[in-house]
């Protein structure tokens, strides 16, 4: 009996650790579990958390590229504000020309000045000999250059700016004793390159309704006007008719626009108001037009322009003109041998037609009249030595056709002025046809390239003059064979 006691005593320390172990690593194995259901948790807390942080850079790198967009945009904006209200562009046209100069005169022993063709120069003193007179010239291989920056700004609907600087010049030419006239600045090549203001003015369109009324306050578009844009192949440039002024003038121009009263398209009337020379201001216009107390030059000018009531052009225009310049003050007698005074005044009346691109044809067409009439004050004399009235005439007419083919244009043009014909001018080609006194001829050619933006032309310019003194006022009118030929290239690119 005590031995079997001895062994379930012996039975029972052995089964007790065991029950026990076995209950330590079932709990071990729970335990295990659950930090491996821990670790997974964690595991998948930490994948969510950085997917939601991934995401949330994406966002953020969303916002700032949304930021940065619209900054961009907004920099477009306000870009684009600026450049609608105001605009630039520029010009640049190259020109080489070959003159031939020959000269006779039918009264000696007046010599010959090379410019105006008249036997005197500025100084009445003899250019050339009278046996020189006779001796043909040539000019070869003449290089200019013309480099011209527009801009034109609005500040409100009503107020506009436009302007343009020029510089024109003669290749490699060092000489400075050439100075610039003002009403010439940037029309006629000088020794210098510098950039001269040759347009700027403001545009203000004072009333509205059934007559609007504008006015242009400044350096007028004066220069360059109908028909120089069929030579040119560009807008209209000028208000003025290119045989009524060709100069640069500062003005004040009221435009009534008519065409709601006459149901034609671009029909206008334009009062002007310039003046030719200034008091108090110590300025010159020109070598012969300066200053003293006392004398105002003025202009006054009254323009009527329409277009027609039938239609058989693609533009047509008719401008009738008239202006007056009073107390027109200069060299008296010839040349300035005898001091600058008053001379007296000029009136100009004139009347341009012009119709472009007829009936589809790619035919252009237009004539212009004119005619100034000289009035010298008491004891003053114009042309030098003429104390009574005198009136000059002119005219000028042209066709230009566009080949279909290739867009070449081909123009002819002719021009001829009286013995006393004279309007202001200063044009940019060295030829001056428009100021003859006799008959001028032009033949041209025009190609446009590159989508209108190069362009390349060249023509021949023929001239005979029956009087001396084209172009000027002051110096006495002789007969003359004086001519000369001219041929020319040019390339323009316009940006």
């Amino acid at each position: 009996m005590k031995n079997i006691q001895i062994l379930l005593v012996a039975i029972l320390i052995m089964t007790v650790p065991a029950a026990f172990a076995a209950d330590n690593d079932e709990k071990i194995k729970m335990l295990e579990k659950r930090i491996e259901q821990l670790e997974k948790l964690l595991m998948e807390q930490k994948e969510t958390t950085d997917t939601k942080m991934v995401e949330q850079e994406k966002k953020i790198s969303g916002v700032e590229e949304l930021i940065e967009e619209n900054e961009e945009r907004l920099s477009d904006v306000e870009i684009r504000a600026w450049t609608d209200r105001l605009s630039l562009g520029a010009e640049m046209l190259t020109r080489v020309t070959n003159t031939s100069f020959s000269s006779g005169w039918d009264s000696e022993p007046y010599a010959y000045n090379r410019y105006f063709g008249t036997p005197y120069d500025t100084h009445g003193k003899p250019y050339l000999t009278a046996e020189e007179a006779g001796v043909k010239e040539e000019s070869s291989n003449f290089w200019t250059s013309r480099a011209r920056i527009t801009f034109s700004g609005e500040a409100h609907e009503r107020l506009r700016f436009r302007g343009s600087m020029t510089a024109f010049y003669n290749w490699a030419d060092q000489d400075d004793d050439n100075s610039i006239r003002q009403p010439q600045q940037g029309r006629y090549p000088s020794s210098s390159s510098e950039m001269l203001l040759d347009k700027a003015y403001i545009e203000w369109d004072m009333a509205k309704g059934a007559v609007p009324a504008t006015l242009l306050l400044g350096r007028q578009p004066s220069f360059d006007g109908p028909p120089y844009e069929l030579k040119a192949d560009s807008p209209r440039k000028s208000v003025y008719p290119q045989l009524f002024f060709d100069v640069v003038v500062d003005a004040a121009i009221v435009n009534f626009n008519l065409s709601n009263v006459t149901k034609i398209p671009g029909t206008g009337l334009r009062f002007t108001y310039a003046k030719t020379l200034q008091n108090d201001v110590n300025a010159y216009y020109g070598r012969y037009m300066k200053d003293e107390e006392g004398m105002d030059g003025e202009v006054y000018g009254l323009f009527f322009e329409t277009g027609l009531p039938f239609k058989i052009a693609s533009n047509q225009l008719f401008v009738l003109g008239y202006y007056s310049i009073n107390d027109f003050y200069g060299p008296n007698s010839q040349g300035l041998t005898t001091g600058d005074t008053v001379l007296g005044d000029m009136a100009f009346t004139g009347a341009h037609l012009q119709f472009d691109n007829i009936m589809r044809s790619g035919v252009d067409l237009f004539a212009s009249y004119g005619q100034m009439k000289f009035t010298p004050e008491d004891d003053k004399a114009f042309f030098g030595t003429e104390t009574d009235e005198q009136t000059g005439r002119a005219f000028y007419a042209g066709v230009r056709y566009t080949l279909p083919s290739f867009k070449t244009k081909i123009g002819l043009e002719y021009n001829q002025g009286s013995e006393y014909w004279y309007r202001p001018v200063a044009s940019d080609n060295p030829v001056e046809k428009l100021g003859t006194r006799g008959q001028a001829w032009e033949l041209y050619f025009l190609q446009p390239m590159l989508q209108n933006k190069l362009f390349l032309r060249g023509g021949i310019i023929q001239v005979a003059y029956d009087h001396t003194g084209s172009n000027t006022w002051y110096y006495p009118v002789m007969d003359t064979d004086y001519g000369i030929n001219s041929m020319y290239l040019e390339l323009e690119a316009r940006f």
